[in-house]
Order: structure tokens, then C-alpha cells, then sequence
């Protein structure tokens, strides 16, 4: 069974102090909803519920494609799960997909938190040779390539270059790190 979309604007009935209220994206399933914002907020007037639409805005054609593109992303988020999972899909899952659009990959998860860390310039700079090795590895690694057998053969690699076992273990440590945050 798939996921049914639907819009709703104000669903709770209360308009903020400058009179907008905000649109939501409905996820419907197996008599569960699961309601997601589109981080869009309009007066009552710019919406149309029967055709469920953004309208006499002035930017009604960009609002309404931002919502489609992202009610895509959703159902695409859904098929691969689904597809993953030999068809199994649990609404609750739904709340990971902004999480993988953002990061299309593990490489780029690493090098966008990597910046983001707080540590020392010493500790940044054996991450960023860690990512540098992963690169020449394989590159872009995605969320889904992850497991033992490519850590394994990122070690082979590792030691084909000429890293003793400590660097590999350094390696092996920073890797770790990103990949549980990555979990997380």
C-alpha cells in the first residue's frame, strides 16, 4: 500500500500575529497521519481548498512548484524504502527524508559535518585526510554502500598505500565517528 498526500492549510485553526497560517503536507497510511510543514506561510485569502493550491500571491507559481517538488522528494524517499525494504513502509520513516535529500551522499555528510565539528585544527585536518583517502577510495560513497564489506576494503586500500596499522586505525576511527553520526 502507498503513502496518499494531501495539502492542508491551518490545520489548527490559529493564524500568527502577521494573519498567515502555515501549509502542511498530509501523509496518509494504513489509517495513520503524519503531517510534515512545508515551511510556507499564507493569509487565508491566497489559498484555494478545493484545487488545494496557492493563489493571488505574488509568488504563487514558485510557492506551489517549492510544494510539489518537495511532495516528490517524499514519494521518491518512499519508493526507494519501499523498494529497500521488499515492499514494507512505515509512516514514521517518512520523517528521514529531508536528511537524505540534504546529504545525497556519505561523502558529502562527511565533508559538511566535518566542517561543522568543533575541534582543534589538528583534529580537523586528520578528518580531512581520512575524507581525502576515502575520495581516492571511492568516490561519492552513499548512505546505502555503507557496511562491513566496504570498510574492509577501505582498509586493503588503506594498506595498499602504504598506511601502518595505526594510521589505519586513525582512519578507521574517524570513519566510525561519521558513519554513527550519520545514524544519529
Amino acid at each position: 500500500m502507498r503513502v496518499t498526500y494531501s495539502l492542508i492549510f491551518n490545520r489548527k485553526k490559529t493564524l500568527r500575529k502577521d494573519g498567515t497560517a502555515t501549509i502542511q503536507i498530509r501523509a496518509y497510511l494504513n489509517g495513520q497521519n503524519k503531517y510534515f510543514t512545508t515551511g510556507i506561510q499564507i493569509r487565508p485569502e491566497q489559498w484555494d481548498d478545493k484545487r488545494s493550491k496557492i493563489i493571488r500571491h505574488p509568488n504563487q507559481f514558485l510557492l506551489n512548484k517549492q510544494i510539489s517538488i518537495q511532495i516528490q522528494e517524499m514519494e521518491a524517499f518512499e519508493f526507494q524504502m519501499s523498494n529497500k525494504q521488499k515492499g514494507k513502509f512505515y509512516l514514521q520513516q517518512l520523517e528521514n527524508y529531508k536528511a537524505a535529500n540534504l546529504y545525497k551522499s556519505f561523502t558529502k555528510f562527511f565533508e559538511v559535518e566535518m566542517e561543522q565539528e568543533d575541534v582543534k585544527d589538528s583534529t580537523k585536518e586528520t578528518y580531512q585526510i581520512t575524507l581525502r583517502h576515502l575520495k581516492k577510495y571511492r568516490n561519492p560513497i552513499f548512505f546505502e554502500n555503507l557496511d562491513y564489506e566496504l570498510v574492509r576494503k577501505f582498509d586493503a586500500f588503506l594498506k595498499s598505500k602504504g598506511c601502518s596499522i595505526n594510521t589505519r586505525a586513525k582512519h578507521h576511527k574517524n570513519l566510525k565517528k561519521f558513519i554513527n553520526l550519520a545514524i544519529k
